[in-house]
């Protein structure tokens, strides 16, 4: 072989080597790290707020959500994610990045249909982009309730899913006051208990600290409602 040869073919290794190795780091990258990740609650109204949940998505958007004076407002969940190097995660699929509690009390309908709808039952509303940045702006999918801060998971290159450490102002309940994916006399009859007995979250659907006939009105408009 010639020295120009064996010069081009040099040169060509070396290019080999660095495309590899940039590809390998751009991998790892699209795993976010959860304690290098941030996520930011963004709401014009008073905290904690309340979203209400059907299990065929009809509830309530998280951009149209409940604050704590019953009011709708326009919120949102803002997360960036970055890697075990604390470098930008681009392009993570949104079925990675998850609204979710740990032990959670509430039932959210199946992702195997994920998609349709173009979401999954409590995913982020996109991949993250460039910039390793995607939100929570919609309605989700299940039942249950729950009255206590909820948090962003993503799921790591290790395969585990784990949540970012802060904590969001966000509560959930639902015309499926029981978690069973669908509504029915069961709700009805919790529903009702509620009613009489005085103020639960759990029956309070828009947020307003009572149970009055507008919650009654919104649980008979999802009356036999499902998961998809």
């Amino acid at each position: 072989m010639s020295q120009s040869l064996r010069i081009q073919f040099t040169v060509l290794v070396l290019v080999t080597i660095v495309l590899v190795s940039w590809g390998g780091q751009a991998l790892a990258q699209s795993f976010p790290a959860a304690q290098n990740c941030t996520a930011t609650l963004v709401t014009p109204g008073l905290q904690p707020l309340s979203m209400f949940l059907v299990p065929n998505g009809s509830g309530t958007p998280l951009s149209g959500c409940f604050d704590s004076s019953g009011n709708t407002v326009n919120a949102l969940i803002n997360v960036t994610l970055r890697d075990g190097n604390n470098m930008v995660a681009a392009n993570v699929p949104a079925s990675s990045v998850r609204l979710e509690y740990l032990n959670s009390p509430l039932a959210w309908c199946s992702s195997s249909w994920y998609p349709p709808p173009a979401h999954a039952p409590n995913l982020a509303d996109a991949a993250s982009n460039a910039a390793g940045q995607t939100m929570f702006s919609l309605a989700y999918h299940g039942g249950g309730w729950i009255m206590a801060p909820i948090q962003v998971w993503v799921l790591e290159v290790t395969g585990a899913w784990t949540p970012i450490p802060t904590v969001l102002n966000v509560f959930f309940n639902s015309a499926d006051i029981n978690g069973d994916l669908v509504v029915n006399l069961i709700d009805v009859s919790l529903f009702a208990g509620d009613y009489y007995s005085g103020t639960q979250y759990r029956s309070d659907f828009n947020f307003d600290g009572a149970i009055n006939l507008t919650d009654v009105n919104i649980l008979a408009t999802h009356y036999g409602t499902s998961c998809p």
